[in-house]
């Protein structure tokens, strides 16, 4: 399936043929990197890499889930191959996700920020199983991902922070019961502030928008 190229989507070309166009399409790119920016931001506030929260044992068992998930992955002939694209993109409409039409669709229970871990290990077992794998980066942080797609296979797995519902796949298991409180609740004190810096990216392409209708 065809995804976002980005974080950020402009409607269509800019325009330079008269000093008019010109400003107005600098004007555009203005909003447009603004609205990156913020998306940035967003992507710094994460509870997931502070000290202490998160610890290498736990990522380590996320990936071991990945693996395990994999082995119901058929093994084909081909060589594996993998695609980027985004899931989520910012456009002069607002926030837009991608449809999945997909028959397996699994949403991942993301709330200690495993996530990445899970479809790292999942994605690297199904290339070198042969598979078409897209890899879709965080909205936010284009180092992390949030979607892994399999098109042939018409399955899919998707952290739980895209706003997508489907059977649900638990990666909260962190043994110390402490630690997961309050790991989860600084996740979800980031989260209030990254929707809060998203809402703001919103506002920006919007304006991209309004100066993208001079254009018409």
């Amino acid at each position: 399936m065809e995804l976002f190229h980005g974080p950020v989507t402009l409607p269509g070309p800019l325009k330079f043929g008269s000093e008019a166009e010109w400003q107005i399409s600098r004007g555009i790119l203005w909003f447009a990197k603004r609205s990156a920016a913020l998306l940035q931001a967003a992507g710094l506030v994460d509870a997931a890499g502070e000290p202490g929260l998160v610890l290498p044992e736990d990522r380590i068992e996320a990936g071991k889930l990945g693996e395990k998930v994999s082995k119901v992955l058929p093994k084909t002939a081909l060589p594996g191959r993998a695609e980027i694209g985004y899931l989520r993109s910012l456009t002069t409409d607002g926030l837009s996700t991608k449809p999945l039409p997909f028959e397996n669709l699994t949403i991942l229970e993301d709330a200690c920020g495993l996530g990445n871990a899970f479809l790292c290990s999942l994605a690297l077992n199904a290339l070198q199983k042969g598979h078409r794998v897209q890899l879709c980066p965080s909205l936010l942080d284009p180092e992390k991902l949030e979607a892994l797609l399999l098109p042939e296979l018409g399955t899919a797995w998707v952290s739980d922070r895209v706003g997508i519902r489907g059977a649900m796949l638990n990666l909260d298991e962190i043994p110390d019961p402490e630690r997961k409180l309050a790991l989860k609740n600084a996740m979800e004190r980031n989260h209030a502030i990254q929707q809060s810096l998203i809402q703001q990216a919103e506002a920006q392409m919007q304006m991209a928008g309004i100066l993208y209708q001079v254009f018409e």
